[in-house]
């Protein structure tokens, strides 16, 4: 059974680890392949999810083993939006 932990609290090597692994966050600092361009149907861009790396962190939940580092073998994650510059209009 695995437990979960908020990134802001791994350790340095499994932070960097998950934000090697885990490319689709959006965040001020890393824009994922599916947010580049103008894919809404306005050409308007999408909103960042967090205002930066360390806000993902601390708003995302990781599987971690009994020993408190990150679960290599997870293939997902769960965040919490911060929405730091409003929500998309989704419609």
């Amino acid at each position: 059974m695995t437990d979960r932990k908020l990134g802001a609290e791994l350790c340095d090597i499994d932070r960097l680890h998950a934000l090697a692994v885990y490319r689709d966050r959006y965040t001020g600092q890393h824009r994922p392949d599916w947010a580049k361009g103008s894919s809404r149907r306005d050409g308007s861009r999408y909103k960042p999810h967090f205002k930066d790396d360390a806000d993902w962190l601390q708003h995302t939940l990781f599987k971690v083993r009994r020993d408190g580092r990150l679960d290599l073998r997870a293939r997902s994650c769960e965040s919490f939006p911060t929405w730091p510059w409003g929500k998309d209009d989704w419609s």
